[in-house]
Formats: C-alpha cells, structure tokens, sequence
C-alpha cells in the first residue's frame, strides 16, 4: 500500500483509492468484491466503501462526512 495525503474537503475519489493500493485488483482483493465491481464505481466511491476503505487503511483515507438534509426523522406511532 501507498501512502497518499488526504486533502480535506475532496471527496473519496476512485482515482485515489486505485492509486492508493495501486491497481483496481488490489481494491477488489482489500474489499473482497470483484475488479468489475470497483471498475463500475462512480468517480466518486460510493460512501459505504468508503467507510470501509477509511477503516482498513487506518484513516489515511478518509470517508465523507454526510451532509444533513434538514429534514427531521418523527418516530411512527403503532
């Protein structure tokens, strides 16, 4: 594994996790996912991989912070 600098406010970029491990087989091995699954990501990693991928990499990967929607939950009444 590579070491990159995380630049705060970008978001995860698959760009950056490729080269960070150094090619698309080496994502899919470290997630346990195909290379073909990793090859049909967005630019931008979806959030759930990248909480994963900020865990094993001990943070020098960061995930994004989710942004509020404003909207609040109300719990359902039975």
């Amino acid at each position: 594994m590579r070491k990159r600098t995380y630049i705060p406010g970008h978001s995860m970029r698959k760009a950056d996790v490729i080269h960070f491990f150094g090619s698309v087989g080496a994502v899919a091995t470290a997630l346990g996912i195909t290379s073909q699954a990793v090859s049909l990501w967005p630019e931008t990693v979806p959030l759930g991989r990248q909480f994963q991928l900020e865990k094993m990499t001990e943070g020098r990967l960061k995930a994004d912070t989710p942004q509020p929607t404003g909207k609040r939950r109300t719990a359902q009444r039975a």
